[in-house]
């Protein structure tokens, strides 16, 4: 809103911090294009479980999605998982940060990982970002986190009591 309480469509003015005012959109206009982006992330969690051989994901639903600015902002996030909601934001700026540059990035890239110290906490949690791009130019991020039952390890269900770090 800006100070005549008018709703107005804000673009990042560039590399520096900030934004500028691309234009004045009516409220029925910022309504419809805010409640589609809402809905984006709970449509990608309604795949997910469609798509899912994990019965924590397909049946449970413990899972979180959400769509990012190009610069790691969240746009918006799916009702899903509460413990999941968090760590997605986070886990999205470590990769950024720390694995993998938006610059590397290329169309059809998938990062994928479940090191719990990047994602939500524990080995099951597998975090999967993608970059968007239209035209060519890197526009955004989706990302989700799915609990899975079994991903390896000595014993059912990923955890054994005589692990002594998270490579056990």
């Amino acid at each position: 809103f800006s100070n005549s309480g008018q709703r107005k469509l804000f673009a990042p003015t560039g590399r520096e911090p900030g934004y500028t005012v691309i234009s004045e959109i009516d409220p029925i206009q910022f309504e419809v294009v805010w409640n589609r982006l809402q809905n984006i992330p709970q449509e990608m969690g309604t795949q997910f479980k469609r798509a899912a051989f994990t019965e924590v994901i397909k049946y449970a639903g413990d899972l979180s999605t959400g769509i990012f600015t190009a610069d790691g902002r969240l746009i918006a996030q799916g009702i899903y998982t509460p413990g999941l909601l968090g760590g997605l934001p986070e886990a999205l700026r470590t990769v950024l940060e720390e694995h993998v540059s938006p610059d590397e990035l290329e169309e059809g890239d998938v990062v994928v990982t479940n090191h719990p110290y990047i994602n939500s906490g524990h080995l099951p949690d597998v975090f999967m970002m993608e970059p968007v791009f239209y035209e060519g130019d890197l526009v955004g991020y989706s990302a989700t986190i799915g609990h899975h039952i079994d991903i390896g390890g000595p014993d059912p269900g990923s955890y054994t009591i005589e692990t002594r770090d998270m490579y056990g």
